[in-house]
């Protein structure tokens, strides 16, 4: 699936008007309140706004008109029940929005957590009892004396994942796959990509999705025959069909990491971003052809990466 992301995600404003949702700015907030919390994962901010992204465009293929509240909102639950209320507090203070309430908060005991999992068809056939204490482990470690349903089952669902896998127990890790084990798992060949212009994501347990961002000016620059639309196209071609190999390599790791749990489905997707300053600064397309321009770059993409969401920037 191809989309544009200008504009792709659009709010309602208070007056009727429809405005593109300021993903650069909330990922900004975000990262500031994971700060203040003293919570100083670099990579959980833009992880999160991806989760939140991939949910809004999801809402607005169904029709539904959102705001910015709506936006806020669905951030503040989400801390709240991935665990870092500290997060969604200072979130929800600086949104002027009501500090996040602790009523579908529970007290972590064993007959607590084992009907949870009870309830939830991830665990039939598993031993809850054992994963219930294991569980109970990780949160008394942590520290936390009231905790939400949903972390309950996330984490309980990594302890499960960690002692499928036959491995020592140690504190539930956030990332399934991350960005500095990945090197080793792309073919040789197109190792050097790494360094030009293209990064890859780590992936995390929660919301297990292969994302890779490509610096369109970054791939061009220092390459006098990509200066021209002509010759851009054909290089944009190669550069798909390796990012292709590239992709599928580091799918595969994270499916062989998550074992045959299927913790929540696995995605991928890859960010072109600067794709129109490129276009209009190093190409001097003008805006008609800017239009085609992008339509072909969105053609060749689909036929590369066809299971892949691809989105310009």
């Amino acid at each position: 699936m191809i989309k544009l992301s200008a504009g792709a995600v659009l709010l309602t404003t208070p007056a009727g008007t429809q405005e593109p949702l300021n993903l650069d700015g909330l990922s900004d907030k975000l990262w500031q309140c994971c700060k203040q919390a003293k919570l100083d994962d670099p990579e959980l901010a833009d992880n999160l706004i991806s989760t939140v992204r991939q949910f809004l465009e999801l809402r607005v293929s169904e029709g539904a008109h959102l705001t910015q509240r709506d936006v806020d909102d669905l951030i503040v639950r989400a801390l709240t029940d991935l665990g870092v209320r500290a997060v969604a507090v200072e979130y929800a203070s600086g949104m002027d929005l009501p500090t996040p309430g602790v009523g579908q908060e529970i007290v972590p005991t064993a007959e607590a957590v084992a009907e949870l999992l009870r309830d939830d068809l991830f665990f039939l056939h598993r031993p809850i009892d054992a994963i219930s204490e294991a569980t109970l482990t990780r949160i008394s470690s942590i520290g936390f004396e009231r905790v939400t349903p949903a972390f309950v089952l996330e984490l309980a669902k990594c302890v499960c994942l960690h002692e499928e896998r036959q491995k020592r127990q140690e504190p539930a890790r956030y990332w399934l796959l991350h960005r500095s084990e990945m090197p080793p798992l792309i073919p040789s060949e197109h190792l050097p990509l790494i360094s030009g212009g293209i990064s890859l994501r780590s992936v995390s347990l929660i919301f297990p999705n292969v994302v890779i961002d490509v610096d369109i000016p970054r791939f061009a620059h220092g390459d006098e025959v990509l200066g021209t639309e002509l010759a851009f196209l054909p290089a944009f071609h190669e550069l798909c069909m390796a990012l292709s190999e590239v992709a599928v390599s580091v799918y595969r790791a994270v499916k062989k990491r998550s074992g045959d749990l299927q913790l929540c489905t696995v995605g991928a997707s890859i960010h072109f971003v600067n794709t129109r300053a490129h276009a209009t600064e190093g190409l001097a397309l003008s805006p008609r052809d800017l239009v085609l321009f992008l339509n072909e770059l969105e053609a060749i993409a689909s036929r590369c990466l066809p299971n892949v969401h691809c989105l310009f920037e």
